[in-house]
């Protein structure tokens, strides 16, 4: 036993000294500087010193270790050597993204819970014309609700509440059937729900679960972002059955509108490399709970502890994370409880889902069981991502399609709605270098579905300057009118308001997990196809390409 703690420490000493940090792998660090208009000031005091950051494939301004070109505010901790480094002018507009959206967290959270208490309080009284008669003549009748409960929903809930599952009776409980799921159809189903679910409550998770879907609700967690100092990761576990079960899904939560942490995490560009993997959106790695910025040490301690895992030199079952075991951390917390699942069902498949930053999450959390080589691996169902942003590098992106992708059967589905601005971020550029991991099921609407390298309109900037998709946005708000034919439930008032919206600004509302229920459940499945370029979709998506670049001025016309 000794012997077995002298070579993990005399290992983990080994990594630490062969993983020293070059510049490019950490480009930011703890801001001191709270005030946006503070730090652009310190940043021009900078750079009339020690000159303006180079655009730098890398990432930072310099590869010099002793460089004394020094961005505000910017300092490793937790390390022997203290390094200073240029910050590239990605992490500089993060920052400054950051820091002007943090300033509005506390308003913005104050008024997500009172429009989202109005709402609540006119669906329990049959919506505004019923609040208003029962206020008026029947206040006796008139009920409130209170946060927390199981009849308390989300933004996101209200907007689409449809719960119940569509999927074949006794598939899920049938392991035979379960295999043969035609096109991948009824564990998609269940996943989108799942993700747009795991927004909600632990009490209306709870009941969803064992009264409309029949199944066993395992735990709910909320979990420790140290870098934010707050409860910020939500997720939650469930299985078909209570005993002989066939599935184990863990669900993440997304971003919640009204929470300015959550938009910071999707918006912080920076990134942290991972041995042999490439890099990955720190924010992510921070969600999970494996490490934090302001302690640069336990991001080390979560980078060797992992090396060591795939090299076999400690259990899987010791803690991945370098922060305190005393908080609740995502990562360790739920690989604990789906492996003691797995364990007690041995013919039961993991399936890991989300929605926007829950599905960052899901495929950073599937990409580092691969990189352990986690137990857990062989018993990986599927990941299913609904509306997710870039979560790293090309290489990284190439790591996760090698082991998830190339496989038979495929392990990975990414999913992405007409026009959504979330997989659009952050940046594919020279500049950001994010990469989505190919391929993308891509719905062009309810009614058709393609499998491609990549979606059209791959940045944000080339979304909003094309007349496509305000188009896109008519013609959804033309079909939201006449929902119930197709859908077979019509759309609620507050979602055909947030069409009109999506009018105005492109790519909102296609954001939404209802968008997702929908091209799940209504477009034929494009999982088991292979992706072809998006300048192949169909000769009518090719003439209306080149309508588009005719009329806008485009040159060549025919492409």
């Amino acid at each position: 036993m000794e012997s077995t703690s002298n070579l993990a420490s005399s290992s983990s000493a080994k990594l630490s000294s062969d993983m020293e940090f070059e510049a490019e792998e950490f480009v930011l660090a703890d801001i001191t500087e709270s005030n946006p208009l503070g730090y652009i000031g310190s940043l021009f005091k900078s750079w009339s010193k020690d000159g303006i950051p180079p655009l730098s494939k890398q990432g930072v301004g310099t590869t010099d270790h002793s460089a004394t070109g020094v961005s505000p505010s910017l300092k490793t901790s937790g390390h022997s050597t203290s390094r200073n480094y240029h910050l590239s002018w990605a992490a500089i507009c993060s920052i400054i993204l950051m820091k002007i959206l943090l300033l509005f967290a506390t308003p913005l959270e104050i008024f997500g819970n009172i429009l989202e208490y109005i709402l609540n309080l006119f669906y329990m009284n049959d919506g505004l014309r019923g609040f208003l008669v029962k206020l008026l003549f029947d206040l006796g009748s008139l009920k409130t609700p209170r946060m927390g409960q199981s009849n308390y929903y989300s933004s996101i809930m209200l907007i689409d509440p449809r719960a119940e599952l569509r999927v074949p009776d006794g598939i899920l409980t049938n392991s035979a059937m379960l295999v043969s799921d035609v096109g991948m159809k009824t564990m998609a189903d269940v996943c989108v729900m799942a993700a747009k679910f795991a927004y909600e409550n632990e009490n209306v998770i709870r009941k969803t679960v064992e009264e409309t879907w029949k199944m066993n609700f395992v735990q709910f967690y909320d979990c420790w972002n140290d870098y934010f100092k707050v409860n910020g990761t939500q997720a939650f576990i469930f299985t078909d059955k209570k005993q002989d079960a066939n599935i184990v899904v863990a669900a993440f939560r997304g971003t919640q509108p009204f929470n300015m942490y959550d938009w910071c995490t999707d918006l912080d560009f920076s990134y942290y490399v991972l041995p042999n993997v490439g890099r990955v959106h720190v924010g992510f790695l921070e969600a999970l709970g494996l490490g934090s910025r302001t302690d640069r040490e336990t991001l080390n301690q979560a980078k060797i502890n992992a090396v060591m895992k795939a090299n076999k030199i400690i259990s899987h079952a010791t803690p991945t994370s370098g922060l305190s075991s005393d908080k609740v951390l995502a990562y360790d917390a739920i690989c604990v409880k789906v492996r003691a699942l797995l364990n007690d069902n041995p013919r039961a498949k993991l399936y890991i889902t989300g929605h926007s930053l829950g599905a960052a999450l899901a495929t950073v959390f599937t990409a580092l069981l691969q990189i352990e080589e986690n137990d857990l691996c062989s018993k990986h169902g599927a990941t299913f991502t609904f509306g997710q942003p870039r979560v790293g590098d090309l290489k990284f992106a190439s790591y996760v399609e090698k082991k998830l992708c190339g496989t038979s059967p495929r392990k990975y589905f990414r999913v992405v709605y007409r026009t959504d601005v979330v997989p659009r971020l952050p940046w594919d550029d020279v500049v950001f270098q994010f990469k989505h991991v190919p391929p993308c099921h891509y719905y062009r609407s309810i009614f058709k579905s393609l499998a491609l390298v990549e979606e059209p309109y791959k940045n944000l900037s080339s979304l909003i300057v094309q007349p496509m998709p305000h188009m896109s946005a008519m013609w959804e708000l033309c079909i939201s009118l006449f929902s119930k034919a197709f859908r077979g439930s019509k759309e609620t008032d507050l979602a055909i308001i947030t069409r009109f919206f999506a009018v105005i600004c492109p790519g909102l509302c296609a954001h939404s997990p209802g968008c997702y229920v929908d091209a799940v459940r209504l477009a034929p499945s494009s999982f088991l196809l292979q992706p072809v370029s998006s300048e192949k979709m169909g000769t009518m998506a090719y003439l209306l390409s080149s309508f588009i670049r005719l009329i806008t001025f485009q040159w060549p016309i025919f492409v």
